[in-house]
């Protein structure tokens, strides 16, 4: 696991860790800022896992498409995974390229 910190002066109160009133009735009072908790300072941390490959997609994946297109993609009595174009998953792993023609023609239209 990997970490990224950051320590900055808070953005919300200015370094000030002080939130004041700017309305007449609120002159000469302040709030402790949520963001720093009255530090002054923001704190960040931020895990994370290196990229090392893309995995393989779940076993129950047979084909793939490339982009969302508004319409659910199924298959049934009248309609395969075919109908809606894509690729079979094993070109996707393979390091396939979408080929002109492989975008869902018969639904919406391919400029989309």
């Amino acid at each position: 696991m990997e970490k990224i910190e950051i320590r900055e002066k808070c953005k919300q109160c200015g370094g000030t860790g002080l939130l004041f009133g700017d309305r007449d009735i609120q002159r000469g009072a302040a709030v402790v800022c949520d963001d720093c908790k009255g530090t002054g300072c923001y704190h960040f941390e931020y895990f994370y896992e290196k990229f090392t490959k893309r995995k393989l997609p779940g076993k129950g994946i047979k084909r793939v498409y490339p982009a969302r297109v508004g319409i659910i993609i199924g298959s049934g009595e009248k309609v395969t995974l075919e109908d809606f174009g894509g690729i079979p998953v094993e070109e996707w792993n393979g390091g396939c390229v979408f080929p002109f023609g492989s975008e869902d023609r018969k639904h919406v239209c391919p400029k989309w």
